[in-house]
């Protein structure tokens, strides 16, 4: 299973409150998952999942499986007022 977006390392420029998508390649539905070792999604069965709006800074975020496969990627999240 791997985190297809976002690569690790992305800066990620987003609008206050706004949400970004994860897309995720392989695993098996349904998928956890986490932003800074907090659940923000469970239960998710598509392969691209919203997530709300993330703290500016760094997150680590991480998707697991319903076989408790993961993968995780670090991202920085910054505001057009930045």
């Amino acid at each position: 299973m791997q985190l297809a977006f976002p690569p690790d390392g992305a800066a990620l420029l987003l609008a206050e409150g706004g949400q970004m998508t994860l897309r995720i390649k392989g695993g098996e539905a349904p998928f956890l998952v986490l932003a800074n070792q907090t659940p923000v999604v469970t239960g998710a069965r598509r392969r691209s999942i919203d997530l709300p709006g993330l703290d500016r800074g760094f997150s680590t975020l991480v998707v697991v499986d319903r076989n408790g496969r993961s993968d995780q990627v670090r991202v920085r999240i910054t505001r057009p007022d930045e």
